[in-house]
């Protein structure tokens, strides 16, 4: 399903121009994706070749990114939100996620674990 059509439907406040998506795998693996590639071609899949995505595929939903590296194929999608720039995340020294550059989002957002 295009990510496009889900952001319609929730509706855009004027200024966003990111999306930040977020998996619930241990690491919780964040990616940031211009809004304006998101609004082309993003998708998030919900199956493949007839069936549900499969758990080590993904399951339930994954964000696919055409064009992009691999890694920006979020798995295990847990929120999305739209927000005004993009965030980054590395793992520190001592083997943890750190956010760093999170700035204010817009109250569009989406999250899994809330359905």
């Amino acid at each position: 399903m295009p990510l496009s059509l889900l952001l319609k439907e929730a509706g855009i406040k004027n200024g966003a121009s990111w999306i930040v998506a977020e998996g619930s795998d241990a690491g919780q693996h964040t990616k940031s994706v211009p809004l304006a590639k998101v609004m082309d071609d993003v998708l998030v899949a919900y199956g493949q070749n007839g069936e549900p995505v499969r758990p080590d595929q993904g399951f339930p939903l994954r964000l696919l990114v055409p064009g992009f590296e691999g890694i920006y194929n979020v798995k295990w999608l847990k929120t999305i939100k739209v927000v005004d720039s993009p965030t980054s995340r590395f793992r520190s020294s001592h083997g943890t996620w750190v956010p760093i550059a999170v700035r204010g989002t817009s109250s569009t957002s989406w999250d899994r674990s809330r359905s």
